[in-house]
């Protein structure tokens, strides 16, 4: 029996100037400090109803009474999606026609953008258009994903 290896794209792969970043300042020995420095990483205060329902998660009408955070299907649930247009709506935009797809973070959100919007692999075909070149995902996400910009 063969043991199994690494492909040859992972094996390939180095991470991003923003995690070896975060990499190097970890192994510091001395006392500093970050502050809000890491892209995608700023702490910020709860809004005031969020802490509200995390203080009722073992209510009688909450999902997590049980102490399960339970499986959803990948659609997600009709609530959560729903509170994202609410907010959307707010802010006085216009959902009609409009889906809501939450991710575990904004970096995930991007790379399924260029995958979906985007040329085919290795195609010319509708390039991103950066909006913010200085930051360093956009250009790991269309490399790795074989998409130019």
């Amino acid at each position: 029996m063969t043991t199994p290896s690494m492909s040859d794209h992972f094996a390939s792969r180095q991470p991003s100037v923003i995690r070896i970043s975060q990499i190097k300042f970890a192994q510091r020995g001395d006392d500093t400090q970050a502050i809000n420095v890491a892209i995608g990483n700023v702490s910020l205060p709860m809004h005031p109803a969020m802490i509200e329902r995390l203080h009722q998660l073992d209510g009688p009408d909450s999902p997590f009474r049980d102490g399960v955070v339970k499986y959803t299907a990948t659609v997600g649930e009709a609530e959560a999606n729903q509170a994202f247009l609410n907010i959307i709506a707010a802010s006085g935009f216009s959902t009609k026609g409009l889906q809501a797809q939450i991710t575990d973070g904004g970096s995930q959100a991007m790379e399924l953008c260029v995958v979906g919007l985007c040329g085919p692999a290795g195609s010319s075909e509708r390039p991103l258009l950066l909006i913010d070149a200085a930051y360093t995902n956009y250009k790991s996400f269309t490399e790795r994903l074989g998409r130019p910009t």
